[in-house]
């Protein structure tokens, strides 16, 4: 008779990641990514705010990451501009807060700082999203944060819009 796997009841349960990330298929051929880039994140949190911080990489044939871009949103402040913005880049007012309902499904529209980059065969692009900056912002770049504990839960509905030319 197999033996159970069961944890103790005094243990931890497992580290959670501080931040999600994924990759793109290697690129077959050269290909420029000129931006503006926006990230139509669905997501829920077990928090009324949260922060939403997006970073995008390239990522070499060695596998070494280099920052491209990035991109945040205080969940609270993602009110949209319905005349100022763009189907490729949001415009947040900022003029009011709308707490989130817990644990409630909710589209957060994330504009990410336009950019231009070439990207050789082999190479690939990197979506990392995080809810802490420490140590994730780029060029010193960083704020305060929500300072709430918080369980996110992210959807597989989720997309980044960025521009190709190849």
């Amino acid at each position: 008779m197999p033996k159970s796997l069961d944890l103790p009841k005094n243990a931890n349960p497992p580290q959670l990641p501080a931040a999600l990330q994924w990759d793109s298929a290697a690129f077959e051929r050269a290909t420029d990514l000129i931006g503006p880039f926006k990230l139509s994140l669905h997501a829920a949190s077990s928090a009324p705010d949260v922060d939403w911080i997006v970073k995008l990489q390239l990522i070499d044939t060695d596998g070494t990451a280099s920052d491209l871009t990035q991109g945040w949103l205080r969940a609270s402040h993602r009110s949209l501009d319905p005349v100022r913005s763009r189907p490729y880049r949001p415009y947040h007012p900022h003029d009011r807060i709308e707490p989130l309902v817990p644990g409630e499904p909710t589209w957060f529209e994330i504009a990410i700082v336009p950019t231009a980059q070439r990207f050789r065969p082999g190479q690939r692009l990197r979506l990392i999203i995080t809810s802490q900056d420490e140590g994730f912002a780029m060029q010193g770049l960083s704020h305060v944060t929500v300072g709430l504990q918080a369980r996110n839960t992210i959807f597989g509905d989720s997309r980044l819009m960025i521009s190709i030319v190849s």
